[in-house]
């Protein structure tokens, strides 16, 4: 979803402004015979292309993270529970201090370089001024590590389409959610063995329908969750049009049908504006009569035994 470069460590941008000013100057010409001079000339074109293109690269950095503000609801609360959103202000505030700072150092050195009398006084000001932007750029250390978490952890939203008619899958690991997906969509899911340890989001599409996979059992405050269950209860929270509940009641996914109806009244609970549609799964090793008997007791409204039958169905209501 968010296109970021890796962020290096403090001494990384020193050693490239300072390489890309060395290099600036050895390609400079200067018809001045006075060594003085010609020296203060080298060394005030050195300090400000080094301050420009630190200063640049600072901003460039600041510029990779998106305001929160101007994310769709659902990008919105994703970013604010899970990237510290005061770290990273303090650290783009630390980031213009900083800037401000070394336009301040730059002028006082370049000040000091023009007034200069002697070769020796200009060597001077110019070790100060780099020490010093060395030295500050030391300190603010740690801001660079933690936006390079926070870039870490942008790269791994999931790409969501958040205005489209969108179809939430939901139920325990191995039920077959990622099987359903692929049956009705063109998506290939990379079917994990535990419990929602995939990283980001399964992502299918039909017929201009989105449909998202979305583990989790969600027993815990919104903040304590886990990583992917974070972002499938945000999916259903802001894009779930529809809500299929995915049963094995053969219960061979490893959870047991009482589990299994737990979850489905908690998401019942939780999202009751929400329509929700059950999907039977592995039903062709359970008896029919099992199946009626148990959609009878429960009162469920939209059962679907096949994938195809559950596909014109949804072609359905997207039409209406």
């Amino acid at each position: 979803m968010f296109k970021t470069s890796k962020i290096e460590k403090a001494q990384f941008y020193l050693d490239k402004a300072f390489r890309i000013s060395q290099n600036a100057a050895k390609a400079k010409k200067y018809n001045l015979n006075n060594k003085r001079e010609k020296k203060k000339k080298n060394e005030i074109y050195k300090i400000g292309i080094f301050s420009r293109n630190l200063r640049n690269d600072l901003e460039n950095i600041k510029e990779m993270f998106p305001d929160p503000n101007e994310l769709e609801n659902f990008y919105k609360e994703l970013f604010e529970i899970t990237i510290n959103v005061e770290k990273l202000g303090k650290a783009f505030i630390t980031f213009s201090w900083f800037n401000n700072k070394l336009i301040r150092l730059e002028q006082e050195s370049l000040r000091n370089i023009h007034n200069a009398e002697h070769i020796d006084e200009i060597e001077k000001s110019k070790k100060i001024f780099y020490g010093r932007a060395s030295s500050i750029m030391k300190k603010i250390q740690k801001h660079f590590t933690y936006l390079d978490e926070a870039r870490r952890t942008l790269r791994n939203f999931p790409t969501i389409k958040t205005n489209m008619f969108t179809i939430c899958i939901c139920g325990f690991p191995n039920v077959g959610k990622s099987t359903l997906l692929s049956k009705l969509t063109t998506a290939r899911p990379d079917i994990q063995a535990y419990a929602f340890t995939t990283k980001s989001l399964m992502v299918g599409y039909m017929d201009k329908i989105q449909l998202v996979d979305t583990p989790g059992t969600f027993k815990d405050i919104l903040f304590k969750m886990n990583w992917i269950e974070k972002q499938s209860y945000l999916a259903i929270k802001y894009l779930g049009d529809y809500l299929i509940y995915v049963l094995d009641i053969s219960e061979s996914c490893g959870f047991n049908v009482k589990d299994q109806m737990e979850l489905y009244k908690n998401l019942k609970k939780q999202f009751p504006k929400k329509k929700f549609l059950i999907y039977f799964s592995k039903n062709d090793i359970i008896d029919k009569n099992i199946i009626e008997t148990f959609v009878k007791d429960n009162k469920f409204s939209k059962v679907f035994l096949e994938s195809k039958d559950l596909k014109k169905y949804l072609k359905k209501i997207k039409k209406d």
